[in-house]
């Protein structure tokens, strides 16, 4: 096992008075034998996937995905066929001690689903590209952000394990019906279940809506479309039944702080 730096391709690098952050690309089929770093940092995958492997767990990360590794915490990387990019934001100690006085969990290893984190994501790389006397502050805040981010699954499970069949089934319907036009009525219709049922019991278990949900998924789903850029703006924008480019623009911009054109712009930079 050796204390390393970063194994990938470093593309670019931001320095911030108590933390660093880093875009580093990785090839295709790469494995990272057992190693660590000096510093805590936080990863989020902005294209590819990979699976990290940990002394007592293993995490699948793929696009929007957020991971926290504690400094020294040992772990091995196997990217998988299209290899990875990843911003990763190396934290110092006085920073680890800042959050960890806040009440957020700096010692052990977490990681959250995506959807959570395109927003975020969204606003923190375009804040990147802007660079003015403001970023550093602002940069520090979307940081707080993706701790809560991580925090909040882990609260969620300790006194939600239990979690309805029912309600993991219009979770798969949800994400299986992301191209159609669907409602809470039409959601509620299909399962056989009453809409205000429906909304408050999805509220308990996953603190959103079915609509906040639906929204997220839909964005991040778009996201990854447009990463690919196999597909003009007018494609996805019909694939995700809009009734035209204004109204996906629009629906978009809402949503991620940016046009589809300046995050597609983005992830080319």
């Amino acid at each position: 096992m050796c204390i390393t730096g970063f194994r990938g391709k470093i593309e670019h690098k931001w320095r911030f008075n108590g933390f660093e952050i880093t875009e580093t690309s990785y090839p295709p089929h790469v494995s990272i034998k057992a190693h660590s770093h000096y510093c805590s940092m936080l990863s989020i995958v902005l294209s590819g996937s990979f699976t990290e492997q940990f002394k007592n767990k293993k995490i699948e990360m793929s696009e929007l995905g957020l991971c926290y590794k504690p400094a020294r915490e040992v772990h091995s990387n196997k990217f998988h066929n299209y290899g990875a990019r990843c911003l990763t934001i190396q934290l110092s100690n006085e920073w680890i001690e800042k959050l960890h006085n806040e009440g957020f969990d700096t010692e052990h290893v977490l990681a959250s689903s995506t959807y959570l984190n395109t927003s975020i994501l969204t606003r923190l790389r375009n804040e990147l590209q802007i660079i003015d006397k403001y970023s550093e502050t602002i940069i520090q805040g979307l940081i707080i952000e993706l701790f809560a981010n991580l925090m909040r699954p882990a609260a969620e499970t300790e006194d939600k394990t239990h979690i309805p069949s029912w309600l993991t089934d219009i979770i798969d319907y949800i994400e299986n019906s992301l191209y159609d036009d669907l409602s809470i009525n039409a959601i509620a219709k299909n399962i056989g279940i009453h809409p205000v049922y429906l909304i408050n019991t999805f509220r308990k278990y996953y603190n959103t809506t079915p609509g906040k949900y639906l929204r997220q998924k839909k964005i991040e789903h778009i996201c990854m479309e447009l990463s690919n850029g196999s597909k003009s703006l007018m494609d996805v924008a019909y694939k995700y039944n809009f009734t035209d480019q204004s109204h996906f623009i629009k629906f978009f911009k809402k949503h991620t702080g940016l046009t589809p054109s300046k995050y597609v712009s983005l992830n080319r930079n």
